[in-house]
């Protein structure tokens, strides 16, 4: 039998309570409940009343199972929303099939909506798990580097599939939760600049005008660290925790490294910019005493890893003195074209 849906059967009707209800249910199974004889011979009886043409019965139905079909679609998506549209379209789907049910209604159902549930998600996940985007240009510098992406594709693609299908939809799931996330933290990123004070704003300018200093590390920097009044040097390297925190004993003398106090946010950003003011300053004094310092050592990354922390305190304070006293040590390059934040 296929017929149209029923009369007054809209979008989510006969949904109104159970999408107030918010279910959680993280319950993937794919099973239906028992039931009972008599319930299965009420529903036999309801199914034949609509097929002689009582419309209005299967309104009886929706309410019998709605809510248990529910958490179980939730439990598959993890999105109330879409849970309730899937159900929305596996009751319309049942009523127009309805002369095809052979045994127990309830299990007849689940299966379609469990089917409805698993099409949306390999939609989501044609959506989210695209390793690039066929409409866009490539972004790889050689053939050959494109070549090694689509071979790392090609095994994250055979991984996925060896996963069990539960694995795979909330793999999924998190994919899409985390697209969301990086969506909302960019519009945020975006946004935030126009609502900082034009002393901010003009402060920022000035840091981007050097080269190595973005729009972030600006921002961050000053909104994190460049806040606080530093009377000297030394307090600008205790704040960041990239002073070194010595042993000192009797005879005992050991090195503890960097005190690591302050802000690891920022302590992070700082070695960050470290590396890049060494590939866009290679004319600095900061990256002149870098060569110097590693000179000799070869392959030997500890050295540089090491160095590079004494970097990033010298150039915490560069910055500092920069901004408050317009000190531009020697060798320092600013970028060509003058920077404004709606550039950025």
């Amino acid at each position: 039998m296929t017929a149209p849906a029923p009369l007054g059967f809209g979008r989510r009707r006969g949904l109104s309570t159970t999408r107030g209800r918010r279910y959680t249910s993280g319950v993937k199974q794919t099973e239906s409940p028992p039931a009972h004889e008599d319930q299965v011979d009420a529903d036999q009886a309801i199914i034949d009343r609509i097929l002689a043409g009582e419309q209005e019965a299967f309104a009886m139905l929706i309410g019998r199972y709605s809510d248990p079909l529910y958490r179980h679609a939730v439990g598959m998506t993890g999105s109330p929303d879409d849970a309730a549209d899937i159900l929305q379209n596996s009751f319309i789907k049942a009523y127009q099939h309805l002369g095809e049910v052979r045994g127990r209604f309830d299990a007849w159902v689940f299966r379609i909506v469990a089917n409805g549930c698993k099409d949306w998600l390999k939609n989501i996940r044609r959506t989210h798990l695209s390793y690039e985007e066929d409409d866009q240009p490539s972004g790889f510098e050689t053939p050959e580097a494109e070549l090694d992406r689509g071979e790392l594709r090609g095994d994250l693609d055979q991984a996925l599939s060896a996963l069990p299908a539960s694995l795979q939809e909330r793999l999924v799931r998190e994919c899409a939760r985390l697209t969301l996330v990086e969506e909302q933290l960019a519009q945020l990123e975006k946004t935030l600049p126009e609502q900082l004070p034009e002393a901010v704003r003009q402060r920022m300018v000035q840091l981007m005008q050097l080269k190595a200093v973005g729009p972030v590390g600006a921002q961050r920097l000053l909104l994190e660290l460049f806040w606080r009044q530093f009377n000297n040097r030394r307090e600008v390297g205790a704040c960041v925790g990239l002073v070194p925190q010595p042993y000192d004993s009797g005879e005992s003398r050991v090195d503890q490294g960097i005190s690591k106090a302050g802000n690891r946010r920022v302590r992070a950003l700082l070695i960050e910019m470290a590396w890049m003011w060494l590939r866009w300053q290679p004319h600095s004094e900061l990256a002149h005493w870098f060569a110097q310092r590693t000179r000799g050592s070869g392959s030997n990354k500890r050295s540089k890893r090491i160095a590079i922390v004494a970097v990033a305190r010298r150039l915490a304070i560069l910055l500092w003195r920069y901004l408050k006293h317009g000190v531009l040590p020697e060798g320092v390059q600013l970028k060509p074209a003058k920077v404004t934040l709606k550039a950025a």
